[in-house]
């Protein structure tokens, strides 16, 4: 299975803030996500402007992020998945496209921020 590749980035929000993930698949493309800080397991779901922790928390941490995408759309084998972080200085967003190579296939969409508080 062919996968995008991980997308390396950071961001940066105060000690007292709480840390906002939103996790958006596109395409009518079906999928869900996990979440780790660092090695350590956090949560999996769905992450709709959802609190991860605070600033405080998170500092010099990795904001893991693993999305299994099932292509369901019958009408094209595109899907992508918008990742958003909310609590910095200014809103995070990043949209990572890929396309499968047959109907019915998934792909695993992988996100990794380091975290640092300002």
């Amino acid at each position: 299975m062919k996968n995008p590749d991980t997308l390396n980035d950071s961001y940066r929000l105060a000690a007292a803030n709480n840390l906002l993930l939103t996790v958006i698949i596109g395409d009518a493309q079906m999928g869900t996500s996990a979440v780790w800080m660092n090695e350590a397991f956090v949560s999996q779901g769905d992450y709709n402007g959802t609190g991860l922790g605070t600033g405080q928390s998170w500092n010099g941490k990795e904001l893991r992020i693993k999305t299994l995408v099932t292509d369901i759309n019958s009408f094209t084998n595109k899907m992508d998945v918008t990742y958003r972080l909310e609590g910095g200085t200014a809103p995070y967003e990043k949209n990572v496209p890929f396309e499968v190579e047959n109907d019915g296939d998934s792909a695993v969409f992988r996100a990794i921020f380091q975290i640092s508080t300002i």
